[in-house]
């Protein structure tokens, strides 16, 4: 009798270290509880379509259009909700005004839910709408012909004009790219930018087009033929302005050197509130 007990409780006793070994094993794996958690927490909620927000018209809307790299897209930290009157427009349709903006890369937070309620709150119009397309480490040929987010804008431009919607404002801020590097050519940075800015007058005519002066590395260093480049195209143009020097924001206004934390979205997003 004492024999068949030691037996089972040995067999027990190896069956459960069996389970400990394999449910460590698992819980260490990328499959495992703990990694899926992680992803669940790092990984970008669902974007679930609204349908179009009822008595918008030019009259009580203001419309922006944004584009450029990481931090005019949604690599911000913490993420905002813009709330009531605010709203993002894609290629895909209608979404609430929250982070991630729709249309952006990132998972994070944007200047965009700071500054559609600035707007609104401001007086400017009942209603906001913002498409943004920017997206992290772009150079500023991506976005001119032959480019991979030349069609972006295209698009956007078309989903505004299928809504019967003028954009206000086009929000242009990227530059950060070609300035690490430390081989891009200013000249050519600035054609390509005059490029564009050509186009998006064209695509849209009503609207004030905001080049943001950007060139500032995690180091916090400028590349001073960038930001020339970004003045020399605002010069003697109509409708189009100078945004905000965002190089004059240092570590204290980013959550990892380079990219926005709150007080960053919030004093970007009033700065370009003054310029439009």
């Amino acid at each position: 009798m004492t024999r068949n007990v030691s037996r089972c409780v040995l067999s027990l006793a190896k069956i459960g270290l069996l389970v400990c070994v394999f449910g460590a094993g698992v819980l260490v794996t990328k499959q495992g509880i703990f990694g899926k958690i992680q992803r669940l927490i790092n990984s970008e909620p669902p974007l679930i379509s609204i349908e179009r927000p009822s008595g918008l018209n030019d009259d009580n809307t203001y419309c922006v259009v944004v584009a450029g790299q990481s931090n005019a897209a949604s690599h911000g930290l913490p993420r905002g909700r813009a709330g009531n009157g605010c709203f993002a427009l894609t290629v895909s349709g209608w979404f609430a005004g929250e982070d991630p903006w729709p249309g952006s890369s990132g998972n994070g937070g944007s200047v965009w839910s700071r500054l559609a309620p600035q707007i609104r709150n401001s007086g400017m119009a009942d209603h906001v709408v913002v498409g943004c397309v920017a997206a992290g480490s772009c150079r500023i040929d991506d976005w001119v012909s032959g480019g991979k987010l030349k069609g972006k804008l295209d698009e956007l431009a078309q989903a505004y004009r299928n809504e019967n919607l003028t954009v206000d404002a086009v929000i242009w801020h990227q530059g950060e790219t070609e300035s690490w590097q430390w081989t891009a050519d200013p000249i050519d940075y600035r054609q390509q930018l005059s490029s564009l800015v050509d186009r998006c007058q064209i695509q849209f005519p009503e609207a004030v087009i905001v080049i943001c002066q950007t060139s500032r590395d995690v180091e916090g260093v400028v590349h001073p033929g960038i930001r020339l480049a970004q003045q020399v195209v605002c010069d003697g143009r109509d409708r189009v302005i100078a945004g905000p020097d965002t190089d004059a924001l240092d570590e204290t206004y980013r959550h990892d050197g380079v990219h926005w934390n709150e007080k960053g979205m919030e004093c970007f997003a009033t700065l370009l509130l003054e310029r439009i």
